[in-house]
Parts: C-alpha cells; sequence; structure tokens
C-alpha cells in the first residue's frame, strides 16, 4: 500500500520510499518530509514500479534485501524505465559485494540505514538531488542549442537557394 503526504521542500523534490519493513518506512518518511521532501511510501518493489510508470519523482530510496524482487532488481528495472531517475540503494547489512552491484547498477549512491539519522544522509540526498538538476538543465541547454542550430541551418539553405531570409516567418526568393 502507497501512502504519499503531500509536503513540498524548499526544492519541491518528490521522493519514492521503498522498504518491506513497515517501520522503517514511517520513522525514514517523516525524517525526509522534516528536510522538506514530498514522501511517497511502498512496502513493494512491484508497487514502485506502478508508482514510478505514473508519476514524476526526483528520486528514489529502495532498500536491497526485500522479498520478491530485491532493491538490486528494483534499481535495474526502474533505470530501464528512466535512465535519469536517480536512485539511491540503503541497507541494513552493508558489504562490498552489494555496494559493487548496486553501483554497477548505477545507483547514485548507496547507504547504510544506520547513515540515514545523521547529516551526512541529508547532504548525499541533496547532492544526488542537484546532479539530477543540473544534468537537466544541460539536457534543456542542448535540445535547445540543438533547435538554434536546425534554425540556423534552414536559413543557410535558404540564402543558398537564393532567397532573402530577414526571419524564420519573413522569407523572399526570386
Amino acid at each position: 500500500m502507497a501512502k504519499s503526504v503531500e509536503k513540498k521542500g524548499s526544492q519541491g523534490a518528490q521522493i519514492l520510499l521503498v522498504d518491506n519493513e513497515r517501520d522503517f518506512v514511517e520513522v525514514y518518511a517523516d525524517i525526509l518530509r522534516a528536510w522538506g521532501y514530498t514522501v511517497t511510501t511502498t512496502t513493494s518493489a512491484a508497487q514502485a514500479i506502478q508508482l514510478v510508470g505514473g508519476a514524476d519523482f526526483d528520486l528514489v530510496i529502495t532498500d536491497i534485501w526485500m522479498p520478491g524482487m530485491n532493491g538490486i532488481d528494483l534499481l535495474k528495472t526502474l533505470k530501464q524505465m528512466r535512465s535519469t531517475l536517480p536512485v539511491i540503494v540503503i541497507t541494513g547489512y552493508s558489504s562490498v559485494q552489494t555496494a559493487i552491484q548496486a553501483m554497477k547498477a548505477e545507483a547514485a549512491d548507496y547507504l547504510t540505514k544506520s547513515q540515514f539519522l545523521k547529516s551526512e544522509a541529508r547532504e548525499r540526498i541533496e547532492r544526488t538531488l542537484m546532479k539530477r538538476e543540473i544534468g537537466s538543465k544541460r539536457k534543456g541547454k542542448t535540445d535547445q542549442n540543438h533547435r538554434r542550430e536546425e534554425r540556423l541551418m534552414r536559413k543557410l539553405d535558404r540564402k543558398r537557394h537564393g532567397c532573402d531570409v530577414t526571419s524564420d516567418a519573413t522569407v523572399s526568393c526570386q
């Protein structure tokens, strides 16, 4: 069952928190809300996939060890759905092997649940969100540059064909 409480943070970031342990979800969702984020929670990877398919989350935070689909498989599935969606993997049972698996699957970060209680977690979440925002702005600028380049190419093409080009809207051909 998913639970969402609307409370916009200063960044307005929407976070999906996934963990099969209901107590963990409630406590850590409260922490995220106190930090100013809008938080949606679920206790199942399958429901997380449905939620991401129907909403525009800025970040997903998921546990690794869950029944059914584990957090690494969820991460891989979410990356196939939305390659730019950052996913932070958390675990109560940290190991080098799971950290490597998470990073190979393109996790934005890897935290232990005990780290989540510390300010370090907040800094890492904010850094992850900032990286996403910078990436989005870069993509927007790339798209803008591409459109501008296309307009200039059209003007150049028209000039080659003997057209007087004063703007995109005003074209006189002989």
